[in-house]
């Protein structure tokens, strides 16, 4: 192959040397960055985009990611103008674009001369080397690779794929993975991946992948679009289509959008109708030979195509249908896998590149019509995604010295979807399930070093008293969650046998934990029986649990002194003694607020930390706060971890975080149920107030609210009880408890500058944003996308055995619920307002304290992207 190879790169320079005179027609040309805030400002550019043919090189993201545009001397005043009437922000990118075209011709040529022997997915091959490469795969390894001619292109070149299995697609039991690439020409650097995945499949298959090659067989596709792609080698660098003719549509104009010709919403979103438009989508679907042979593809193996990856360039993105903003009925699963690709290959990217931004390609980006991915998830696939790889701000001109990382990084997300692929194919064949624990090798590398560094030097500052007796019998079990109507058991079960839900699980990913005791034990795995929903042993005695962990924590504090509140699980005096002492030492930026008194007369403080005493209005305010639910021991650390990076460990990349942002930092919302938590009930959820007019009522005993129920929205009308000895019991009004009076107040008073609430809780790895009701925010794409930054800056940071992050609606992922503190600050008017819940490792609520450091350091990566993007925002708001 080598020599084939070698042979090859004459003909590459060749190449090179024809399309250097092409580049004169982009003389002049520039590209321009555009700040985006808002969507208003993504329509303005895509109608210019459709109204001058602008071609846009990267879309953007509100936000977050910058678009980029390239103008021809003609277009140029005019687009700027636009621009600069509607208040958009821009950039100067690339001063010349023919210039930018011939350098990275030069960079090409050096690379070929100085490296000897080059395979294809090493560099960026020509459609000929690409068809000897997988000529000479399928004939050193027929009993696992097959190539297929799918047949010719406009032009006549042969489109060929291959397929790879240990059972020549036999076995009916594996998923099939159909990857595609190159459906835009000038994409160049999306073949490689394609090229890079063959050769880890089948030359280079090591042990610890050996799973992606026996249970899944793959398909894959390396270029769509030959005849575009070899038209950017000899013509022009930045063609992006097809190439055919049409004399009846246009005499002049030639190819068409492949990635607007499919037949789904054809013809109706983002594109155009001029026949010379890049985006232009063919008169007809299915017009152009090259996306037909897709559509045969995904049709042919509709039955076992789990996952189709269509891979793009540029941007870091995980896109998924559908175009036209409807989203799949599988949305939190096909969510979830996009969320951990992305994660993976964050994981190991390299500095200069963005984080994956995941979501609905038209809520992240844009509306179009006429795609590959939405046409893959119209007709019965059940994860169609985009995948738009890095730039680097190259754009569509990436050296090819990042293609060996950006092969490598793509890798780890490959890897993980295809295991997640099997793990759903098997579910939607024969209803199994499985528990996602196999990682990127490199990751597990990476991960291994925080866990080493987790379990030395980290101390408890806590002597536990709790009365474990209480739990004596008590067992905790899991539940495998199928559909949203298994959740709805579940939710039922809560409600009417005061089950205690400990995790609520996500269907098709996440298991559901309950703890039912000696008496509802039978009755409620009975109900699981009859509905079919498998269940399992965790925890065969709460009781032993809880003093496992008693004693745990007590070694852990006898083996460590002089630990900080942020590094144990302080009691509620050590936690105000430190926020306390803050104030003191730090007067000129840290100020302590006593709201007022508990239900049992704790006073209950708060840290409001300002570079400018929250005098400066420019500034928007961070509010965040933990432990409303008592039990829910992991979450004041966090909040104090943040105080601690902001005041006493400010570090140079964070200083803007002080500078730019105003924080309010509430660590116990809940002082009374947290300290009898610590003396009495170790798993105590509520408040700890007593209504006299209620227990005569209702003729009981019982203590305390639900906080995160008793917040004045959708009041007592979904996801509570009326027993006012349950576990989600409401309060017999809005507000009946103090503390959650005190939020309210600090929401009310600060209403015009908080930008995010953050309500920090714990177990299960979300980031949840309202409203509970499943009524979504007007501004769902701006929450979803702080959000999934949060998601995924936590996941490039978090422990092998943790899940992912799973970012979404909390009725639409979880359950229903009304009087949450987050969906108050919502219809109080707060822009972004979530629910943080960390990680429990399967510990639940007992997380070992050897776990606090990591859980501090990696959500504290989170805290710090959304306060980032809350600046952005912010001024937008301002500005408006």
């Amino acid at each position: 192959m080598n020599v084939l190879w070698i042979l090859g790169l004459g003909t590459l320079l060749v190449n090179y040397t024809a399309i250097a005179a092409k580049n004169d027609k982009y003389s002049g040309y520039s590209v321009h960055g555009i700040e985006l805030r808002h969507r208003s400002d993504q329509k303005v550019l895509y109608d210019l985009r459709i109204d001058l043919n602008i071609d846009l090189w990267e879309h953007g993201a509100p936000g977050t990611h910058d678009a980029y545009i390239m103008l021809s001397p003609e277009d140029r005043v005019k687009v700027l103008d636009v621009l600069d009437t509607n208040d958009i922000k821009h950039y100067l990118h690339l001063t010349d674009v023919s210039k930018a075209l011939e350098e990275h011709q030069n960079d090409l040529s050096h690379w070929q001369q100085t490296r000897k022997t080059l395979m294809p997915f090493q560099t960026y091959p020509t459609y000929t080397e690409v068809d000897a490469y997988m000529e000479h795969i399928a004939e050193q390894y027929p009993d696992l690779v097959t190539l297929v001619n799918a047949g010719n292109s406009f032009e006549g070149r042969a489109i060929k794929y291959l397929k790879i299995s240990t059972s020549n697609f036999a076995n009916q039991s594996k998923p099939i993975y159909f990857m595609d690439a190159t459906m835009h020409a000038r994409e160049w650097v999306t073949t490689p991946v394609t090229l890079y995945t063959i050769h880890r499949l089948v030359e280079d298959l090591r042990d610890e992948d050996r799973d992606l090659l026996e249970d899944v067989d793959w398909i894959i596709l390396p270029i769509v679009n030959p005849d575009g792609y070899e038209f950017t080698r000899t013509d022009d660098r930045l063609w992006r289509g097809t190439r055919s003719y049409n004399p009846d549509v246009s005499t002049t104009c030639y190819g068409v959008d492949a990635n607007r010709n499919f037949d789904v919403n054809f013809n109706t979103l983002g594109v155009s109708t001029n026949p010379c438009a890049l985006n232009y989508p063919g008169h007809a679907p299915f017009s152009e030979p090259e996306t037909r042979y897709v559509r045969d593809i995904l049709l042919e193996n509709i039955d076992r195509i789990q996952i189709y990856m269509n891979i793009h360039s540029w941007g870091n993105y995980v896109l998924y249908g559908y175009g036209n903003a409807t989203l799949p009925s599988n949305k939190v699963h096909v969510h979830y896998v996009a969320a951990a690709m992305g994660a993976h290959i964050d994981a190991v990217k390299i500095p200069q590149a963005s984080y994956y931004t995941i979501g609905n390609s038209n809520l992240i980006l844009y509306g179009s019509s006429g795609s590959a991915q939405d046409y893959g998830q119209a007709v019965g696939v059940p994860f169609s995604y985009t995948l738009e790889l890095p730039g680097y701000r190259y754009g569509f001109l990436v050296p090819p010295k990042y293609i060996e990382q950006i092969n490598t990084e793509t890798w780890c997300g490959i890897a993980v979807t295809a295991r997640l692929s099997n793990t759903y194919y098997s579910a939607r064949n024969q209803s199994k399930y499985w528990s996602y624990s196999k990682l990127c090798p490199t990751i597990k590398r990476k991960m291994s070093a925080i866990s080493i560094v987790l379990f030395v030097g980290i101390a408890i500052n806590s002597v536990i008293a709790a009365n474990s007796d209480i739990y004596s019998g008590y067992s905790v079990h899991g539940v495998q969650l199928r559909h949203r109507s298994d959740q709805k058991v579940i939710f039922e079960v809560q409600a009417d046998l005061n089950v205690d839900l400990w995790e609520h699980g996500a269907p098709g990913s996440r298991d559901a934990f309950i703890m039912l005791s000696p008496k509802n034990r039978v009755e409620v795995l009975n109900i699981l029986d009859a509905n079919d929903m498998k269940h399992y042993l965790h925890v065969a005695d709460v009781a032993k649990t809880l003093r496992e962990h008693e004693g745990d924590l007590s070694r852990w504090q006898q083996r460590r002194q002089n630990l900080e509140p942020f590094q144990t699980y302080a009691r509620y005096g050590e936690i105000v003694a430190y926020m306390e002492r803050i104030a003191r030492q730090y007067p000129d930026i840290a100020k302590l607020v006593n709201i007022g008194k508990s239900f049992e007369g704790r006073d209950i403080k708060y840290l409001k930390i300002s570079t400018s005493d929250f005098n400066n209005s420019s500034k928007p305010i961070y509010f965040m706060d933990a432990t409303m639910h008592a039990r829910e021991w992991v979450t004041p650390p966090v909040a104090l971890y943040a105080i601690h990076r902001l005041v006493e460990d400010l570090r140079e990349g964070d200083r803007d975080l002080l500078e730019n942002v105003d924080w309010i930092i509430l660590p116990v919302v809940n002082p009374d149920g947290y300290e009898f938590s610590h003396t009495d009930d170790r798993l105590w959820r509520g408040t700890r107030s007593v209504n006299e007019t209620t227990n005569q009522i209702t003729n009981t005993n019982c203590i305390g609210v639900d906080p995160n129920r008793n917040f004045d929205v959708n009041f007592n009308t979904l996801g509570v009880s009326s027993d006012p000895c349950s576990q989600i019991y409401p309060g017999h009004e809005p507000f009946s408890e103090v503390e959650t009076r005190y939020v309210r107040d600090i929401l009310l008073e600060n209403i015009d500058r908080i930008q995010i609430y953050m309500d920090i809780h714990s177990w299960g790895n979300y980031v949840l944003y309202g409203l509970d009701n499943a009524t979504l925010p007007s501004n769902v794409v701006d929450q979803h996308l702080v959000a999934a930054a949060m998601g995924a800056h936590i996941d490039t940071a978090k422990l092998p055995v943790a899940d992912f992050y799973l970012v979404g609606n909390s009725n639409l992922m979880l359950y229903g619920t009304s009087g949450a503190g987050s969906d108050y600050a919502v219809v109080s008017g707060v822009p972004m307002s979530y629910t943080l819940e960390l990680p429990g490792y399967r510990y639940s609520f007992e997380v070992p304290p050897q776990y606090i450091e990591q859980i501090n350091t990696e959500t504290w990566r989170g805290i710090a992207a959304s306060a980032r993007l809350s600046t952005i925002y912010y001024s937008g708001r301002v500005r408006s």
